[in-house]
């Protein structure tokens, strides 16, 4: 496990003084997407925009979305780019994580989950690639590089599809139960990828149809 750094050690504190400039408790889980979510733009950057909220913000101000906080950081920030960010998370998640994600998480719909930590398109990457579990099977010392540019091509699809308002092929509202046991049928892909409520189609048949 590496070390914390000192910016690590400063974006807790200064998320945590802006939480409480906005009257806002923050449990670990929402704590860890905060930092999930912004971690891959590096903590300097990141600090530098919550000092700012932190100047702005008051008592009766709401505690900034993520979304809020990556705008200050980068607003100009470009698909290719979200589409980088996105899948070094999702990648991180796998090495932090693992295969058990689903069963260790404590939510009883892990594809919201996914969303919470990946946006809609990157949880869309996920299924598209066969489902948490097969991404974690098929990931290895010698293939990552490859199933990551794979990732992040599907993670740039879904980014172009949600800007004009439509991912296609995924049913977001399945969710995943754990009580009875998870046995559906068929091979172990299969039964991921329909747990997670992932149905899977081709990035590329989707690039090929967008815009330039």
């Amino acid at each position: 496990m590496s070390p914390v750094t000192q910016e690590e050690q400063d974006f807790h504190k200064l998320l945590t003084i802006l939480a409480t400039r906005c009257n806002t408790d923050l449990d670990r889980l929402e704590f860890g997407i905060y930092d999930t979510e912004l971690a891959g733009y590096g903590y300097a950057r990141v600090n530098a925009a919550l000092r700012r909220l932190i100047t702005d913000r008051g008592p009766n101000d709401r505690m900034p979305t993520v979304s809020q906080i990556r705008a200050i950081i980068d607003p100009d920030a470009e698909p290719e780019a979200r589409a980088q960010l996105i899948s070094d998370r999702i990648f991180g998640c796998i090495s932090k994580k693992g295969h058990t994600w689903p069963q260790t998480c404590g939510k009883r719909d892990f594809r919201k989950v996914m969303d919470e930590y990946f946006g809609k398109a990157g949880a869309w990457a996920v299924c598209n690639m066969g489902g948490w579990q097969n991404l974690c099977e098929i990931t290895t010392t010698d293939n990552a590089t490859t199933i990551k540019a794979q990732l992040r091509r599907s993670v740039r699809a879904a980014l172009q599809c949600e800007a004009q308002g439509f991912l296609p092929g995924v049913p977001f509202e399945t969710k995943i139960t754990f009580d009875p046991p998870l046995e559906i049928g068929g091979p172990p892909q299969e039964r991921v990828s329909r747990a997670e409520g992932c149905g899977a189609i081709d990035a590329g048949s989707v690039l090929k149809d967008m815009p330039k």
